[in-house]
Parts: structure tokens; sequence; C-alpha cells
């Protein structure tokens, strides 16, 4: 494959993983809101998914384009190189992933700045958005990078 493909594919996996991890969590989020709750009532529902894709898609793409061009780049090249990989793309893009949406909380309480009041609240909210993204992240990559490199190599 080219290299402006290679390029233009992962540019691609880096804007997708931007967008679509986001809106994953928004309607996981909602649904599990709404399951909490007892009620039956969606009322506001697609305001609040909206409103938590718009915001989640500003933080997802600033991540995603750090994990996309400091990990998934080189992970990308790496692979094309053997064979196999799936699970290995896969686990080293959800660690990646969880260790760098991680180290933004624990910096806030280094720093004494974080509020600290719900910690275990706050681990599972950026665990499992990290582990959102780091899934999407591993998809698109491979999707749109490494499987098509590999037929044409």
């Amino acid at each position: 494959m080219k290299r402006l493909a290679l390029v233009g594919r992962g540019l691609a996996a880096i804007l997708l993983t931007g967008i679509v991890s986001p809106l994953i969590f928004a309607v996981g989020f909602a649904a599990v809101g709404l399951l909490q709750s007892g009620r039956r009532d969606f009322t506001g529902v697609a305001e609040f998914v909206s409103a938590v894709w718009f915001v989640g898609s500003f933080i997802a793409l600033a991540f995603a384009m750090v994990i996309g061009l400091c990990i998934e780049w080189p992970k990308s090249y790496w692979l094309l190189k053997r064979s196999g990989g799936w699970w290995v793309s896969f686990l080293i893009s959800l660690f990646a992933a969880e260790l760098l949406f991680h180290s933004t909380p624990f910096i806030g309480i280094g720093q004494g700045t974080a509020e600290t009041s719900d910690l275990a609240g706050d681990l599972i909210f950026f665990t499992s958005a990290a582990a959102i993204g780091g899934i999407c992240s591993a998809a698109f990559w491979w999707a749109l990078v490494v499987r098509p490199d590999r037929r044409f190599a």
C-alpha cells in the first residue's frame, strides 16, 4: 500500500475512534442510568446522549490522536511484519488507553487539584471510558490499516 494511503487510513482510524467511542460510551452511560433509576422514562435521553457525545468527542479525539500517533502507528508497522496479532493489537491498545486515561486524574490528585470525594466511582468511569476507547482504537486501526496492508504485501 502506498504511504499516502496508509497515512489517510491512519488519520481515518483516529477520527473514527474519536467520534464512535464517545457515542458508545454515552449510550451505555444512559442505559446504565435508566437501569439504575428503575424508571422507564425516556424523556431527555436523546438530549443527554447527544450532550455527552458532543463533549466526549473533543476529549476522545485528543486521546485518540495521542494514542494513534504514539502507540497505534508504530504498533501497526510492527504488526505488518509479523503474522497473526489481533489479540496482541487489542491488548496493547487497551493497556495504552487505560494508562493514558488513568494518568489524567492521578496527575491532578498528585498536584492536589483533583476532587477525590468519589475516587471509586471516578475509577469506574475512567476505566470504562478508556476501555471503550482502546477497543475502538484497536478495531479501527486493525480494520483500516493493518489488515488491508497485509493483503497488498
